[in-house]
């Protein structure tokens, strides 16, 4: 075990693992929850890159291995978390120690056990935490908008009400869903392979090579999808700023709570988007990482 996690932690172990701004300090340590985005899933490619036939045939090769049998190791090495937006965060602040929890195909029912599990960092050490998710939870959910919230919430006051239990005098934020709708209309018909053979589409990508969610292929395919994407969306806000604001007025713990409502709301651009045409890229990482700064410094 290195020496700081023996100085900055009482228990627990490691998983899954510039400047401009001044207003507020660094915290020593990043706690960091959530799902793919967060963990760096198929950061290290580009959809303004167009990879080779090799490299797109390495890539199906591992994620289906995995798919198949549940091989972890092949699956990891999709996986950048040093492109990831916590560890650019990290730098570009100024902190010292990154505690990456997310792992990939991550619901918000899992930050609880995320956060219950994890290093349990000493009081005196100023920390900052974030969670981030919820695209997992718009995709999967089969609920109306009114069921959809509640479980949303309810799941999220687990999760918020753990932290809160195992930290004081440090700060939460909570960062909305991108606007998946926007996604796919900025990537729709867009190639992200092509050769004199062959050319591949995000249409393509969605529907065939990369169906993180299926549910949302019938979505496109019937006309809902983007109404649901909308709605959830702005669910997924409106519990995040409640659930600040509840907690600023109720935690006893001297901890504080935050929701950076303006993080990734600029206008978005192929290049910020993976092979996949859905996750970050290594620019989209970046662009993540200096929103949540400037949000935070605001």
């Amino acid at each position: 075990m290195t020496s700081w996690v023996r100085d900055f932690f009482i228990v627990g172990t490691f998983a899954f693992c510039g400047t401009g701004w001044t207003a507020v300090a660094p915290p020593e340590v990043i706690e960091t929850y959530g799902d793919s985005v967060s963990a760096g899933f198929l950061s290290a490619t580009s959809h303004t890159v167009p990879p080779s036939l090799e490299e797109v045939g390495h890539i199906w090769s591992d994620l289906f291995t995995y798919l198949a049998n549940g091989d972890k190791t092949r699956f990891q090495k999709l996986h950048s978390p040093d492109l990831a937006w916590p560890n650019v965060l990290k730098d570009t602040w100024g902190s010292k120690y990154i505690l990456n929890r997310a792992v990939t195909r991550a619901l918000a029912k899992d930050m609880e056990e995320q956060i219950v599990q994890s290093p349990t960092v000493k009081k005196d050490v100023p920390l900052a935490a974030f969670i981030f998710i919820g695209h997992n939870d718009i995709c999967k959910s089969q609920l109306d908008l009114e069921g959809f919230e509640k479980k949303y919430y309810d799941e999220m006051q687990k999760a918020v009400t753990a932290w809160d239990a195992r930290h004081s005098s440090a700060t939460l934020y909570l960062l909305p869903t991108g606007d998946m709708d926007r996604i796919y209309k900025l990537l729709e018909g867009s190639v992200w392979h092509k050769t004199s053979a062959l050319t591949l589409t995000c249409n393509d990508a969605w529907d065939k090579y990369f169906p993180f969610c299926s549910e949302n292929i019938k979505r496109r395919r019937d006309g809902t999808l983007s109404e649901l994407m909308v709605n959830r969306v702005k669910t997924v806000r409106k519990v995040l700023a409640r659930l600040a604001q509840e907690w600023n007025r109720d935690s006893k713990r001297q901890n504080k709570f935050a929701f950076l409502e303006d993080v990734a709301t600029a206008e978005y651009k192929r290049e910020y988007f993976a092979v996949d045409c859905y996750h970050l890229s290594k620019v989209g990482q970046k662009m993540m990482a200096d929103d949540v700064l400037r949000q935070i410094q605001k």
